[in-house]
């Protein structure tokens, strides 16, 4: 695979994380497979249950990585995650919310984006690991000492883009449950539901199963269907307009098309490439400078851009955030 190819995935892969991070969005997950919020609408989740800013791809997975040292609370925990032995692992994106039912119980969702469907292992044992790692990592920065009663509720839910036939359009979800082995002796709900897996199997219309939140992420990751679709999908599925926002998000999403896996394309055709390449620079180095206090500068190195065109994507950066407060 040659370096523009790679280069252009990894584009396509953030974009559409930035689009699944936008609270709209994650409201209309929360809804569909987060049973404390089954009974909300989509913008008392979004406005009123969210909380703060979602972190994107920051995050680390593995041991000693979730919480570096720093405010001693859970949102300062870092999303980027280094072992010895087992390299760099980051959540996708992470955020937090607090709960209809009572607004002082947090709850921790972290989304994934899954492409690979069969990586190599069973995809739901990875989220098992990381369900886990986000309630053993709780101490020390939700809780300390012997304050277990403070661990809170974790929901990781993975989107699955390309799922086998069988398991197409469909959503499971996988929780602790009571059974009473011997004796009728039972514990306090709150106590032991403490995670669960859901995961999301997207699939393609001309199926009975093809409604609600499969439908709306299908039509909102791809790059082929319009602008006018995506915003009556979104008002049709879960009665909510498609902010000015998400309008700039389809945008860039629309820049990053499939017609750069062909080979011998024009020259127009390449400087429109080019054009959807810049625009998801710019978009990521402005989000992950946002989400982890990292300068444009820095995030733009992070990025791996060549350091005699960073100049140039700063002045194309400060020209997108003259356009944002314009609006």
């Amino acid at each position: 695979m040659d370096q523009e190819l790679i280069r252009y995935r990894q584009l396509t892969d953030a974009a559409c994380k930035q689009l699944l991070a936008d609270k709209l969005m994650l409201a209309c997950i929360l809804k569909s497979c987060v049973a404390e919020f089954e009974n909300s609408t989509v913008q008392d989740i979004e406005h009123r249950y969210i909380e703060g800013d979602p972190e994107i791809g920051n995050i680390g997975v593995h041991c000693d990585t979730t919480n570096p040292p720093s405010t001693g609370r859970i949102q300062g925990m870092s999303n980027e995650s280094t072992t010895l032995t087992e390299g760099r692992v980051t959540y996708d994106i992470r955020f937090f919310a607090t709960t209809p039912q009572n607004t002082s119980l947090k709850l921790i969702i972290n989304i994934e984006a899954q492409n690979d469907f069969y990586p190599g292992y069973p995809l739901i044992k990875r989220a098992f690991y990381y369900m886990c790692r986000q309630i053993s990592a709780q101490y020390g920065s939700v809780f300390e000492n012997s304050n277990y009663g403070d661990l809170q509720k974790v929901y990781t839910i993975w989107i699955c883009f390309s799922p086998p036939a069988n398991r197409r359009n469909a959503i499971t979800a996988y929780a602790m449950d009571e059974r009473c082995i011997a004796g009728n002796a039972h514990e306090k709900r709150s106590n032991f539901d403490l995670g669960q897996i859901v995961m999301i199997y997207l699939g393609h219309e001309h199926d009975e199963r093809y409604t609600g939140l499969v439908k709306l992420l299908d039509v909102f990751t791809s790059s082929s269907t319009s602008y006018d679709i995506k915003a009556q999908t979104l008002k049709d599925e879960f009665g909510a307009e498609m902010p000015q926002r998400l309008r700039k998000m389809e945008e860039y999403m629309s820049g990053f098309s499939d017609y750069v896996e062909q080979r011998g394309f024009n020259r127009g055709i390449e400087q429109g490439f080019n054009r959807g390449i810049e625009q998801g620079v710019v978009r990521s180095a402005m989000n992950i400078s946002k989400n982890s206090n990292l300068t444009p500068i820095e995030a733009l190195t992070l990025i791996g851009v060549k350091p005699n065109e960073i100049q140039s994507y700063l002045a194309l950066i400060e020209e997108e955030r003259e356009e944002q407060n314009s609006l």
